[in-house]
């Protein structure tokens, strides 16, 4: 089963609980790290240096990849044109890796996670340390641009286009902005877009215990990008409330009026092009950034302070844009507005999605496709809204112009069988192994086939089982089904659910033999031929014919008659030879 998953413009990357790593999309550039640069329509493992790795994390972006391993390694493939995959980047056809090459500068700090830009990539380590590397053109890197390590000349001469003024770098380094701070900051998670990095980072500690924002134990959201290479602390409202009458009337207040009692506790972060989220301890959502629609904040909300928002334009022709410069609840999302307590956060360029602690999930925004926000036929939803069937979601990602969602399952204990003795009881045997024939066919594939058992193919596979007499199998479904009744039903066709109950309905009152061994005969049969209905129907099916067989009979005895007569006047059959004609003239007895 799938553990984690990460999505890009043009391709996908899922994580399973083996660690091992699956891509799929557009392999142009090769971002999909198979080693060549075909498309795979279908889930394909990536091997080379992977296969005997365990992959512990994993980032995508729109033309490169990353992972880490359960060894604190980095690898990253993909596109090379500004120094993302950690390695000098070169021109032409070499500057693209097409299977994944360990980021060398990185093989003395044991990484424990990874983040992907557009053009630049993140990595943080054990220690609460942040990496950066690749395009530093909008200072996402988290430095500052003249002292970033440039180019060769050819690369510089692909940077140098009007407007752009930064530099790019292939080397790792960290972000001293926040290491070498006073106090020091430890990361925890990261993410990152197309022009900034933003960080989740431990409470700090001070030597004196002075009751102040910094003393406070909570984490801190720090931000760098958009031009400014300084990472700047991301401040929350001083208060905290869920009635939108309250918001109305709050003032800014400065960082001195936080208390123990009114601070906010960020857990998750996510970046997008011009907007950021965050989710909280208590299940609370925050939005800050560009555009009203991304951010589930309507501008003419009161709850709202008027000089929070900045609005800008550009012509007559042009739609003015909205902003907000502090995050500010997403008051849609309360539980009681409809919403629910958020566990995680996802963004893309233009729209976001949140998962509840019940599994369910809400997305608002803009989009270019008809059914990336989950809901059919809508491109534009200012405000959250639930997704429809969906249950026990427990990850998401997005990308422009798709949605990945990770479901999870519920799964009962395989069958399990014992081998059978070789003695003439047949009984299973429990005192060991030496005297023990293998399983059964039936037994080792109903065990092969509860093991690959979802929520798409559970109806399907208890159909089957309850018309072959599969008990093991049927039971496994049964429990699966009532364990994830929810996802299945979210999922499963129509059709499917109405076969299902029909042969289940009509298996309810069949009396199920069980059999120990493989007989001459598979249960079925035995079943057809115990089933009531089916002996009826047999006989009727003979009363009907009964007239057609005794004229048949009686004609193939008239003819044996004849032929006998002839035999006889040649004088060439005798009593014994007789006996064999009539057997061999094919007469049946009834």
């Amino acid at each position: 089963p799938a553990v984690a998953v990460a999505a890009a413009t043009f391709h996908t990357l899922v994580l399973n609980r083996n660690g091992r790593l699956f891509t799929f999309g557009l392999g142009k550039g090769g971002r999909l790290g198979t080693g060549d640069e075909s498309h795979r329509p279908l889930p394909t493992r990536i091997m080379g240096p992977l296969t005997k790795r365990v992959v512990a994390s994993i980032a995508a972006a729109e033309n490169h990849s990353l992972c880490s391993t359960a060894d604190g390694a980095v690898f990253a493939w993909g596109s090379n044109r500004f120094g993302q995959l950690g390695m000098p980047s070169s021109q032409g056809q070499h500057s693209s890796k097409l299977s994944p090459r360990r980021v060398e500068d990185l093989k003395h700090s044991f990484v424990v996670a990874v983040a992907a830009g557009d053009r630049h990539s993140i990595a943080l380590t054990k220690l609460g340390e942040v990496y950066a590397w690749g395009d530093n053109r909008s200072a996402q890197l988290g430095r500052s641009l003249l002292s970033t390590r440039l180019f060769t000349s050819n690369d510089r001469d692909s940077l140098s286009s009007p407007g752009v003024t930064g530099s790019a770098s292939h080397k790792p380094q960290r972000v001293e902005g926040l290491w070498s701070a006073t106090p020091r900051r430890r990361a925890i998670s990261i993410a990152a877009a197309e022009f900034s990095t933003i960080v989740l980072t431990l409470p700090p500690t001070l030597s004196d215990a002075e009751s102040s924002l910094a003393s406070l134990p909570v984490n801190v959201i720090f931000g760098w990008g958009h031009g400014n290479h300084i990472p700047l602390r991301v401040n929350f409202p001083a208060v905290d409330s869920s009635s939108s009458s309250e918001f109305s009337d709050l003032q800014q207040t400065n960082s001195s009026s936080y208390t123990r009692s009114t601070c906010i506790n960020p857990i998750g972060i996510a970046c997008a092009k011009y907007h950021y989220v965050a989710c909280t301890a208590d299940g609370r959502v925050y939005t800050w950034g560009l555009h009203s629609e991304s951010l589930g904040i309507e501008r003419d909300e009161q709850t709202l302070h008027e000089k929070d928002w900045f609005t800008s334009s550009k012509g007559s022709n042009q739609l003015q844009s909205s902003s907000i410069a502090s995050p500010r609840l997403v008051v849609a999302m309360l539980p009681e507005n409809g919403g629910g307590r958020a566990v995680s956060v996802s963004a893309s360029e233009s729209h976001t999605a949140v998962l509840t602690a019940d599994g369910h999930l809400f997305t608002w925004g803009s989009c270019y496709g008809d059914n990336v926000l989950g809901h059919k036929g809508v491109r534009w939803q200012p405000k959250p809204r639930k997704v429809k069937r969906v249950h026990q979601a427990v990850g998401v990602a997005l990308a422009k112009e798709h949605t990945v969602l990770l479901i999870g399952t519920n799964l009962p204990a395989v069958p399990c069988f014992q081998a059978c003795a070789h003695d003439d009881s047949s009984s299973r045997s429990t005192l060991g192994t030496e005297n023990l024939s293998p399983l059964s066919l039936q037994d080792t594939a109903t065990i092969e086939i509860a093991r690959n058992v979802d929520m798409f193919n559970v109806i399907p596979i208890a159909v089957a089982s309850y018309r072959l007499n599969c008990r093991p199998l049927v039971s496994f479904c049964e429990k699966f089904l009532e364990m994830n009744l929810d996802g299945v039903l979210s999922v499963a066709s129509l059709g499917d659910l109405e076969m299902f109950l029909n042969v289940r309905a009509g298996f309810e009152e069949v009396h199920f033999r069980e059999f120990s061994n493989d007989g001459l005969f598979h249960p079925t049969l035995y079943n057809l031929a115990n089933s009531k209905d089916w002996i009826e129907d047999c006989r009727a099916i003979l009363n009907s014919l009964s007239g057609f067989i005794e004229v048949t009979n009686s004609s193939k005895s008239n003819r044996s008659s004849t032929q006998l007569k002839k035999m006889k006047d040649k004088g060439r059959v005798d009593h014994i030879t007789e006996t064999k004609v009539v057997e061999e003239s094919g007469e049946n007895v009834f």
